[in-house]
């Protein structure tokens, strides 16, 4: 029910798809959280956004509330699972959902025309699988250097000439 152009219905199913067959043979985690996170968190971003969205990101037709909810969202659907269906420590598993919610809301935030549907489940598997065997130093360092990402965003937001969503981008690949 948006009004801008959009071809998210078209991104939902294939990146479904993808992410089921890079998984296969793999713990089902690594697809169920990035199309839980897809399905859950994208959606509470949205309808927060289109609610409450009063930031409104420049460039982007995402706003600052909007992605809030979604990082929120996101860190239940990584965390929960996390905790519930394998063995991997608590401070690893607060680590993981904490670096990854934060990311996957870069990626969400910087996405145009539906292309978060294809962003998300993809960016999240990858980074699951790369995250489920590192030990809590090396996801400690990973979430310092992602949550100074974030703030470098939200300060030069209003002293750069670039758009918040290339800003968002840019983090997201800076890291």
């Amino acid at each position: 029910g948006v009004s801008r152009t959009t071809l998210g219905e078209i991104y939902f199913p294939i990146s479904v798809a993808i992410v089921f067959a890079l998984s296969l043979g793999r713990p089902a985690l690594l697809f169920c959280i990035p199309i839980l996170v897809l399905t859950l968190a994208d959606a509470t971003g949205a309808l927060v956004g289109l609610r409450y969205g009063h930031t409104r990101f420049e460039g982007a037709s995402k706003s600052v509330e909007g992605s809030v909810a979604f990082l929120v969202v996101a860190f239940f659907c990584i965390h929960i699972p996390l905790l519930l269906w394998t063995t991997i420590g608590r401070s690893e598993t607060l680590l993981i959902s904490l670096t990854m919610a934060l990311l996957v809301m870069l990626l969400e935030g910087s996405a145009w025309r539906g292309l978060d549907n294809l962003f998300i489940p993809i960016g999240g598997f990858f980074l699951l699988q790369a995250y489920l065997p590192l030990g809590s130093d090396e996801l400690l360092r990973r979430f310092v250097v992602t949550s100074l990402l974030v703030l470098v965003v939200l300060v030069s937001r209003r002293s750069t000439t670039m758009l918040d969503d290339s800003l968002l981008v840019g983090a997201f690949l800076c890291y």
